[in-house]
C-alpha cells in the first residue's frame, strides 16, 4: 500500500496556497470589468413595444372592403374589428365569406381591407387574428393560409407584401408579428381555409403600432 508523504502533502497545499493568491487580484479586476463595463447586449436598441390595436373600431379604425360576405347582419366585415367574439347573442358571429360557387377554388384569394386609425401613417409591428366563430372547428371554414400587405398610400394600393402565415384551425389569438413597416392600410388576403367548400370564416383582427424611441426611429430610418 502507498504511503503519504506529509511533507509533500504541506508542499503542495502551500503551492496551491500560493498560486490561489497571485489569482485572486486578476479575478477580481475581471469580476469588476464585467460590472462596470458595458455589454454590447444591453447597449441593443429594445425590441419595440407594441400596445396599441389600431384596427379596432373603438380606436378608429375601420373596414373598407371585403371581396365578399355571407350576409349583412351576423357575418358583417365590421364584425371583425369590434372586439366580439363569436357573440351570437350581439349579432356578430364574425365575418365570412359568401357560399362557395363550386369546390371553391375559384373564391380565392378573399381580400379584406382596413384603415388603421385616423387613416394616418403608422408603424405596425403585428398583426393577431383569432379564427374563432361559432362554427365548429371540424366543419373546416376557419382561415388557414394568409397574406398580410400594407400600403402607405391609397385602400388601392400599392401594396407591399409583408408576412405569410398559416393559421391554427382553433380559436384564439395568433400573433403574426413582423419588422416595423409603416402603413396606413392593410389588406388580409384569405388564400385557404380548413377543407370547407363552402366558405371561409375569421373571428377579429387586430394591428398594433409600435412604440419607439427616437434613437430606435433613427436606426429604423437609417
Amino acid at each position: 500500500m502507498q504511503s503519504t508523504n506529509p511533507t509533500f502533502a504541506l508542499s503542495s497545499a502551500s503551492r496551491l496556497r500560493h498560486h490561489w493568491t497571485d489569482l485572486q487580484p486578476a479575478a477580481w479586476l475581471v469580476a469588476a470589468l464585467c460590472l462596470w463595463v458595458p455589454s454590447p447586449v444591453w447597449a441593443e436598441a429594445e425590441v419595440p413595444v407594441a400596445t396599441r390595436n389600431v384596427l379596432a373600431a373603438a380606436n378608429g379604425g375601420k373596414v373598407l372592403s371585403v371581396t365578399s360576405q355571407l350576409d349583412d347582419e351576423y357575418w358583417r366585415k365590421e364584425n371583425l374589428i369590434d372586439g366580439l367574439l363569436a357573440s351570437q347573442d350581439r349579432k356578430s358571429n364574425g365575418w365570412a365569406s359568401k357560399t362557395f360557387s363550386g369546390d371553391g377554388a375559384g373564391d380565392y384569394p378573399q381580400e379584406i381591407v382596413f384603415a388603421v386609425a385616423g387613416e394616418r401613417p403608422r408603424l405596425l409591428t403585428k398583426v393577431v387574428l383569432d379564427a374563432k366563430t361559432p362554427d365548429w372547428p371540424l366543419l373546416g371554414r376557419g382561415a388557414k393560409d394568409v397574406e398580410i400587405l400594407v400600403s402607405g398610400e391609397t385602400p388601392d394600393g400599392p401594396w407591399n407584401h409583408v408576412a405569410k402565415y398559416s393559421l391554427l384551425n382553433q380559436g384564439g389569438p395568433q400573433t403574426i408579428a413582423f419588422k416595423p413597416t409603416e402603413a396606413k392600410y392593410l389588406m388580409l388576403r384569405l388564400l385557404s381555409n380548413w377543407g370547407s367548400d363552402r366558405m371561409v370564416a375569421l373571428g377579429e383582427v387586430e394591428a398594433y403600432e409600435a412604440i419607439m424611441g427616437s434613437g430606435e426611429l433613427d436606426q429604423l430610418i437609417s
